[in-house]
């Protein structure tokens, strides 16, 4: 019997990736969070960068694990076409990171594994139109190095964990034999 995925905390997750990637602005407001407070020794916006960083960085990579070794489960029993027929209709029209050089088009799978072997990750952070506070704007970066060849990958998260969302929700609905693979 292979792993048992659960699915519902993947989506958890990635619901709450989401809600902090569209708060963020919002939480820092209502806050008065500015990252130049961090030269004055203040906690306030270190304390919320580091949290903020942790939680997405866990999550992400807990997603990004997960979901690949999901994909190896079913690949393993013949489920490719099901797996490339999710991403297709996920990824319509819909960019989910920038890869720094644009070599070729990202997809989930490769998103995931830019997760799993980056070696350095940062948040975005920008100031508001008036410079009251700094707020994380969505993007998480992840650089690495494949080979001699480094690379970088600005992951858009919102789009990304939307993405993530529909393609589990798609795997689950097609018409993989879901008894035959935890048989």
């Amino acid at each position: 019997m292979p792993h048992i995925f659960n699915t519902q905390a993947m989506r958890e997750k990635l619901f709450l990736i989401r809600q902090l990637a569209l708060a963020s602005n919002s939480y820092c407001t209502s806050v008065g969070s500015k990252k130049s407070e961090f030269v004055c020794k203040s906690e306030s916006w270190l304390e919320y960068s580091r949290t903020l960083e942790e939680i997405l960085s866990r999550y992400i990579i807990e997603v990004s694990i997960s979901l690949r070794m999901f994909e190896d489960l079913l690949n393993s029993h013949g489920n490719k076409c099901f797996l490339n027929s999710a991403e297709n209709i996920v990824s319509n029209n819909r960019s989910i990171g920038q890869m720094e050089n644009n070599s070729f088009d990202l997809t989930i799978r490769e998103s995931c594994n830019k997760v799993i072997h980056a070696t350095r990750v940062d948040l975005e952070w920008v100031e508001s139109d008036n410079e009251e506070i700094t707020y994380w704007s969505g993007n998480y970066t992840l650089s690495g190095k494949k080979g001699r060849k480094n690379w970088k990958l600005i992951v858009f998260t919102d789009l990304w964990a939307q993405s993530m969302k529909e393609y589990i929700d798609e795997i689950e609905n097609s018409d993989i034999n879901w008894p035959e693979i935890y048989d």
